[in-house]
């Protein structure tokens, strides 16, 4: 998981819910919690009791009492339909778990830590599942599937659904509430048959534990239980101390209808039900599931364009944006001031790659470009430009040339999801634009990408390649046309992304609070420039670069680490591509005069959402009183 997972602000430890020192130490500076640790295996639990109640019961107070000792705001228990009237003893141990969470936030005190918990059934392809075991009797060749009871019906929710259904749990809870969304049902037999018609069935009996139906609230709780429009709420049946929370209305202020007497919500007498089709796309992640669907709309009509396709990574978009176009053993034109990725996928691709120089803003120079144009024109597959620290290259003449030269268009805005370029959203003018979801970015998706265009066959291509270049032809059946990859990006992080994106324009909005400060405090200062936006354009503020006057060249070191001992995060963006050493010796010496200065003079200072202008300040004061000590001095 560390491998796919990496971002910056995540760490993992090796423990057990039983150990609450080890909790303890695990959630040091965390703020919300979710518990997912339990012992489930129904028939395990009834054989191995003790053990299944340290697991489910001990380990549930340990998180508790961890949550408190380190003031975690807001802790989310998952529980299961089998805590409802519970029939085995996992079910009774995540009842007396949900009694636990609930009450905890009786003796919470003058501590703000709130609990809640969220009620669901089978997770779809999870751990257990049934649908994970008859895949593989199908893949075995089994002549038949086993069938506990053609009556049994149960309760089904994504993984991406079940994760995006406890996230948006935080923020409407009060604390106390049990949540359970409101999913489709599905028969056994009907799930059997969706996924192997051409098999039959064997009637093996109920195992010990196990239910005919699922129940999430049972009508002993009807008196406790909210609807709202996608979910249930089942208030606390105690009176939290010091808390009078009206639970009819949650903490987002959409309001609920308290449900009828005598109410109950099973899987059998739900109104919800899933057609065999409906299953199938939910199971089947060949061509991606329902969230890459939505998260690809949702950015469509974010930037204004009519298709996209999100991946694993903006490198993998850029390589598979390269290889769509067919630049094989031709000439990629690029800047150089840019994360190697932007070179290097051209590279992959099978293209050279020959580096245009820059502005005093970062960005390709387009006069520049429009030389080597003129000079000549033969063998160029794409002209590929970066948006530097979110603030738009010259689009309209930087396109128009790429038209009248018949050159594909690449625009790498992984720094400019949000900018605008004459009141239109960056992204919208090249023939494929890249946006990338890394944790550094306004919006992220843990790691991610996208490609966008109007060209629909473009995209078309690009999404045959992201998985394997396998179609789908019927049910099980599946053709390679191409070779591909996996550059898929996951129903989870696509969930994630679905959220993130909501947020989008108001993490901007921070950001540009604290670049006007800066812009504003910096202005005339005499130890560095600033990068000037243009009235016709909107940066992303994805970086605040600052451009140090010659004579602090040779104090940028000092500088740079004198900032990170005062506590202060900043980079270097960037060095020149051709300054690596695998570029010299795949080009030789290169020298832009414009990016080797740009080199020499850039810091980026820290310019992001979860900053304030106290934060800023901070920033600003600390950089004008270390430079006020720096010794000015030219190089050599």
């Amino acid at each position: 998981m560390a491998s796919v997972f990496n971002a910056p602000c995540m760490r993992y430890f090796i423990g057990d819910v039983r150990d609450k020192e080890r909790l303890s130490t695990a959630m040091r500076d965390v703020d919300f919690v979710i518990h997912a640790a339990a012992m489930k295996h129904v028939p395990i639990a009834e054989y191995n009791p003790m053990e299944c109640i340290k697991t489910n019961i001990h380990g549930a107070q340990n998180v508790i009492d961890a949550c408190f000792e380190n003031g975690v705001k807001k802790c989310i228990a998952l529980s299961t339909d089998k805590a409802c009237n519970p029939v085995n003893l996992y079910g009774a141990t995540k009842l007396a778990s949900d009694k636990l969470f609930v009450a905890a936030n009786n003796i919470a005190g003058n501590k703000q830590t709130r609990f809640g918990v969220t009620r669901y059934g089978n997770v779809v392809g999870s751990r257990g599942s049934v649908v994970p075991f008859f895949k593989k009797l199908i893949s075995e060749g089994a002549k038949e599937l086993p069938i506990t009871d053609t009556r049994m019906t149960r309760f089904w929710i994504s993984l991406e659904d079940g994760v995006k259904f406890v996230l948006s749990n935080f923020e409407r809870m009060h604390g106390g509430e049990i949540f359970i969304p409101k999913i489709p049902s599905m028969k056994i037999t009907d799930l059997a048959h969706a996924l192997a018609p051409h098999l039959s069935h064997k009637i093996i009996g109920i195992r010990a534990g196990e239910k005919l139906h699922e129940i999430m609230i049972s009508s002993d709780d009807s008196h406790l239980t909210y609807e709202f429009e996608n979910y249930y709420a089942i208030s606390p049946s105690i009176k939290l101390v010091d808390k009078d929370n009206d639970f009819s209305i949650n903490a987002l202020g959409e309001k609920g209808q308290k449900v009828k007497d005598g109410f109950s919500y099973s899987s059998d007498n739900n109104p919800l039900w899933a057609s065999e089709k409906e299953l199938l796309e939910i199971i089947n992640h060949t061509e991606g599931g329902k969230k890459v669907n939505e998260f690809e709309e949702a950015l469509c009509e974010y930037v204004g364009v009519k298709h996209a396709c999100v991946l694993n990574s903006a490198t993998s978009a850029l390589h598979l944006a390269y290889t769509a176009l067919g630049i094989k053993e031709k000439i990629v034109l690029t800047t150089p001031l840019t994360f190697a990725a932007t070179a290097n996928a051209a590279l992959i691709a099978g293209a050279k790659v020959e580096f245009i120089d820059i502005k005093n803003d970062g960005n390709i120079d387009e006069k520049k470009l429009e030389a080597r144009l003129l000079k000549d024109s033969k063998n160029i597959g794409a002209i590929s430009v970066v948006d530097f620290a979110g603030n738009s290259v010259e689009m309209d003449e930087i396109s128009n040339l790429a038209k009248k030269y018949n050159i594909p268009l690449i625009d790498d805005a992984s720094h400019a999801l949000g900018a605008l370029y004459k009141s239109e959203k960056v992204g919208k003018k090249a023939d494929l634009s890249i946006f990338s979801f890394h944790p550094v970015k306004p919006i992220t998706t843990f790691e991610g990408g996208a490609v966008v265009s109007d060209n629909e066959e473009l995209i078309a291509k690009i999404k045959l390649l992201r998985s394997h270049g396998i179609v789908k032809k019927r049910l099980w059946d599946s053709d390679m046309v191409e070779l591909g990859y996996n550059y898929r990006l996951s129903d989870v992080a696509c969930a994630l992304g679905i959220n993130q994106l909501k947020k989008l324009d108001h993490n901007l909005e921070k950001r540009e609070e604290i670049a006007s400060f800066y812009d504003k405090e910096f202005e005339k200062n005499p130890y560095f420039s600033t990068i000037k936006i243009k009235n016709y354009k909107k940066s992303s503020r994805h970086l605040y670069p600052i451009l140090l006057f010659p004579e602090f060249y040779c104090q940028k070191e000092e500088l740079f680490e004198s900032l990170l001992h005062a506590g202060i995060g900043v980079q270097v963006h960037y060095k020149p591509t051709y300054e690596f050493s695998f570029y010299k010796k795949l080009l030789g010496e290169i020298k832009l005069q414009n990016a080797d200065n740009f080199y020499k003079a850039e810091l980026s200072i820290p310019c992001h959402q979860e900053m304030n202008l106290k934060d800023a300040k901070f920033v600003k004061d600390t950089l004008f009183s270390i430079l006020e000590k720096v010794k000015k001095g030219y190089c050599g």
